[in-house]
């Protein structure tokens, strides 16, 4: 398992478009994927988990990656949080 601390950059938070973009990553990887807030564990490839994270801009979140890959898949999530998920 590895594990990577990430921040929300997106204005916004992670709204509907962000969410669909990890989600598709996470359902795709061949492992499991969690956000961790407070604590508290939501899958990255299920919809109302991640709706339910209420993810704010700035919030700092840890990621927990198990699976096949683990250090691809981190250094992807990265990049997708590091970039705002695209958005500008």
């Amino acid at each position: 398992m590895i594990s990577i601390n990430v921040q929300v950059k997106n204005e916004l938070g992670l709204h509907a478009r962000p969410i669909s973009k990890l989600i598709r990553f996470a359902t795709a990887y061949d492992g499991t994927i969690s956000l961790i807030k407070n604590g508290r564990a939501y899958n990255a490839g299920n919809m109302l988990d991640l709706i339910t994270l209420d993810a704010k801009c700035n919030d700092h979140l840890e990621v927990e990656i198990q699976g096949n890959d683990e250090a691809a898949a981190a250094d992807e999530i990265a990049r997708l949080f590091k970039t705002k998920f695209g958005e500008f």
